[in-house]
């Protein structure tokens, strides 16, 4: 309701330049009134707030820039009915519009980054580990970890079999080079543990970097091939028990 009101306050402040004529009053007020009862209602029916805001995406995203064209349309139509479709300035509706669907957008982003970047896991304690493959195993895996509490992995980088990605990176986790260059990039980067997580690796390619780990006398593991997206979470979990017996 906050957010409600402000995007509403700050829609007559900008289209009279910060100074609400004595004549623009009563509608600044019948406006206030009817958004405050139209689109609290819309919001909690829509049910925006069964979402965790942890897990803020693209698809919440969408579904705050549907409530808050339905409220917005629903209050439009309701202020004009109420002045008996008298004028009123058509750009505080754009305005209101826009100013809503950002602030909401903005206060659920603003909790993840908040999170991100002072709730959960920081880098630099744990293993130095190293993950092979920054696919889409790779990357289900990285978050998994740093989600983790007392998290047992510093992960310091991916190797992947594509040189096209070397120099990228994947959550901010760098991607250091090619599987052919495993042993280098294990003793460049102290690296004390080694994931596979190519779930989709032939043998043949799978030993070749079991070898490479061996050579390098570092500790491995191998990330399942079955149900990769439900058993990323089971292994991080496996890893965590492991450790602690």
């Amino acid at each position: 309701m906050i957010l409600i009101v402000t995007a509403f306050v700050l829609s007559f402040l900008l289209r009279f330049d910060f100074h609400i004529p004595a004549d623009m009053q009563a509608l600044f007020f019948q406006g206030i009134y009817v958004i405050l009862i139209v689109k609290p209602l819309v919001f909690l029916s829509s049910g925006l707030y069964r979402s965790l805001w942890r897990y803020a995406s693209l698809h919440d995203a969408i579904a705050i820039f549907k409530v808050v064209t339905i409220s917005s349309i629903i209050s439009v139509f309701t202020i004009m009915y109420v002045r008996h479709f008298a004028p009123y300035p058509r750009s505080i509706f754009l305005l209101d519009w826009f100013l809503l669907f950002f602030l909401v957008s903005s206060s659920r982003l603003v909790w993840r980054i908040y999170r991100e970047m002072y709730l959960m896991p920081r880098a630099g304690t744990g293993k130095r580990t190293l993950l092979v493959g920054a696919g889409h195993a790779g990357s289900n895996l990285v978050k998994e970890i740093r989600s983790q509490s007392g998290t047992l992995f510093n992960v310091v980088g991916f190797v992947d079999d594509n040189p096209i990605k070397k120099g990228m990176r994947l959550h901010g986790v760098p991607i250091l080079g090619t599987t052919e260059r495993l042993k280098a990039i294990i003793r460049k980067y102290r690296v004390e543990e080694v994931i596979i997580a190519i779930p989709s690796a032939s043998g043949k390619v799978l030993k070749k970097i079991v070898n490479f780990c061996e050579e390098s006398k570092v500790s491995f593991k191998t990330l399942p091939s079955t149900l990769p997206n439900r058993t990323v979470v089971n292994f991080v979990v496996l890893l965590r028990a492991n450790a602690c017996t």
